[in-house]
């Protein structure tokens, strides 16, 4: 892949930078997914590798907040607190220990588990999401 970034437009510092940053593009390519470098977010919703500034794949980081949205709707509550400081919140996040109310099924609390993975590389992916059984019951409906 080539880029061709007429020179006239750039100079010194921003474009030495520019190119840093299409060189890191290509080389943290994917599986056709270029890792973000966009570190952005509200932080009780954004995923644990945005809050660390690492590059990140956007799709999964995406499921996270997803399971911070289904976690709220079903518990009218968040499933982290950002009050006790930065440290205690990552710990929070880790040990996905989070607390439903008794009467949400137990598919619903899987499908939430694996979407609030901490490490990227062990959370659901969209499909993933999509293909689990409370999914697929609740869009049959």
């Amino acid at each position: 892949m080539r880029i061709i970034i007429p020179s006239w437009q750039i100079s010194g510092s921003r474009k030495k930078r520019m190119m840093m940053e299409v060189a890191h593009r290509i080389e943290v390519h994917t599986k056709c997914v270029v890792l973000s470098r966009t570190y952005c977010g509200t932080p009780l919703y954004r995923a644990p590798e945005i809050a660390a500034t690492t590059p990140y794949n956007p799709f999964i980081a995406d499921v996270w907040s997803l399971g911070v949205v289904l976690f709220a709707m079903v518990n009218n509550s968040l499933p982290f607190l950002l009050n006790n400081g930065t440290k205690v919140f990552v710990e929070q996040q880790k040990s996905n220990g989070n607390h439903f109310r008794n009467d949400i099924p137990s598919k619903l609390i899987d499908l939430v588990y694996h979407m609030l993975q901490y490490e990227p590389t062990c959370r659901f992916s969209v499909e993933q999401c999509m293909a689990h059984e409370w999914s697929i019951y609740y869009l049959k409906k």
